[in-house]
């Protein structure tokens, strides 16, 4: 996540060493971030409809002047066994979220550090 909004477990300011990307004090807040921004992609609001697929939401989150999106959303689509075209409701489905935010973490870093524990505690953090 950029600079900009306020997120909870974010480092103070005075902490904050990276100029462009929020810090957290524990992994378990950026991973709730994530699920954050994913389940208010698929709320409508006046400035977009509702995102209801991978390929729709990797779109969003990793644009293509920044990202190879197509590679990005075949990654997240293999990792979760879900076809990027199919509609997905994450806030009915907390395994496919869990899936999403696990797929995503993997294709950012190359790598999923995280625990299972970790993830499921960012998912209903996230749901809150």
């Amino acid at each position: 996540m950029r600079l900009g909004a306020p997120w909870l477990g974010a480092v103070s300011k005075a902490e904050q060493t990276d100029t462009a990307f929020v810090q957290f004090t524990d992994a378990v807040y950026g991973l709730r971030a994530i699920g954050k921004i994913l389940l208010n992609y698929q709320k409508q609001t006046t400035d977009h409809p509702p995102l209801r697929t991978i390929k729709h939401m990797i779109s969003r989150w990793a644009p293509a002047g920044e990202n190879d999106t197509d590679a990005y959303i075949h990654s997240v689509s293999q990792h979760m066994q879900w076809p990027e075209d199919a509609s997905i409701d994450l806030s009915e489905s907390t395994s496919m979220f869990k899936e999403m935010i696990e797929a995503i973490v993997k294709h950012e870093n190359g790598m999923q550090p995280y625990t299972d524990d970790q993830l499921w505690h960012a998912v209903k953090m996230a749901l809150l």
